[in-house]
């Protein structure tokens, strides 16, 4: 290189890849992208070879069904020019990520959300993803009173009384006492950090308190049960090896033969990852053998919750 030359800008790229193949390898490709964290989205109708039949493996379609026909996938379906919308949404999806790598990872923009990162993880969270532990922490507490977040319940004062009662915003029913939902749905975009957010907010629960007694039932609830595909159960352990300071969380996977075996070490252990066709087989089995429903557990993680439907 010559001294003094002139350094050139450099650009950024994107590259959009149409995988062909053949439909009995699909699973086998799609397992194989979810493992290493990359999924398939649809194409452009105009990317695609005409004539060739579209299939997607992580596209969740519902038993006995049929994958839907392209033209009614693509978003470029709603425009006259196919290029047009892709250009478009190109730039619309550099800007998209600009903010979001912007954003910073200190969490302290985040305006009335008084949350602190648990001193368990290695990973400082971004805004976005305090706000999302706040959020699990007010749903898991079942605080109705002045929500930070939307409730299903209003409060209300009835006429010509100082009763106060709590509207339900669906049904419309008033209940002097409502029972809180204790749950909710962290529906963030993929890429924005669900799966951290969930380990910040585990880890905060182990800061507190690991075991929770039920003054009803008298029992003891501990640990976090999370139940994910079988393409993601070993991802949520490197994302916890990376995410969390090594020796302060002890998570294992329940899967596979022998796993029986596992079921003595719950009462040690912080986080158990299982399958859902693990626990179909479970809920399936005799009542002996059945350590995932036995078990009280602190809270329980529905990782692409979607996946219920398909074994319902």
């Amino acid at each position: 290189m010559k001294k003094n030359a002139p350094i050139k800008a450099t650009r950024d790229y994107s590259i959009r890849i149409v995988i062909y193949g053949l439909r009995s390898d699909k699973e086998a490709a799609g397992d194989l992208l979810s493992d290493v964290g990359c999924f398939l989205q649809h194409p452009y109708a105009a990317e695609v070879i005409p004539g060739v039949q579209y299939d997607n493996p992580h596209y969740l379609i519902r038993p006995d069904a049929e994958m839907p026909k392209l033209e009614n996938l693509s978003l470029d379906a709603l425009d006259d020019d196919p290029t047009h919308t892709e250009i478009r949404d190109e730039v619309n999806k550099g800007y998209f990520l600009q903010i979001i790598e912007s954003a910073g990872a200190d969490g302290g923009a985040v305006t009335g959300v008084n949350t602190s990162s648990s001193p368990r993880l290695r990973t400082q969270l971004m805004g976005h993803q305090i706000m999302a532990l706040a959020m699990m922490h007010e749903k898991e507490s079942g605080h109705i009173e002045e929500p930070m977040f939307p409730s299903l319940w209003r409060k209300e004062v009835v006429k010509n009384s100082k009763k106060v009662y709590y509207r339900h915003t669906v049904t419309g029913s008033l209940e002097p006492r409502p029972i809180p939902a204790m749950g909710g749905i962290l529906a963030d975009d993929m890429g924005l950090g669900k799966t951290l957010s969930v380990l910040a907010l585990i880890c905060s629960s182990l800061d507190l308190n690991p075991t929770v007694i039920d003054q009803d039932q008298k029992a003891r609830h501990q640990g976090t049960l999370i139940i994910a595909p079988k393409s993601t159960i070993y991802s949520w352990m490197d994302q916890a090896s990376e995410h969390i300071h090594e020796g302060q969380i002890r998570i294992k996977v329940y899967h596979g033969s022998g796993r029986e075996s596992l079921a003595s070490q719950f009462c040690n252990t912080d986080v158990v990852v299982t399958t859902y066709e693990t626990l179909r087989s479970e809920w399936e089995a005799s009542e002996g053998i059945r350590p995932l429903f036995s078990w009280k557990w602190l809270r329980v993680i529905l990782d692409e919750g979607e996946q219920i439907l398909v074994y319902i």
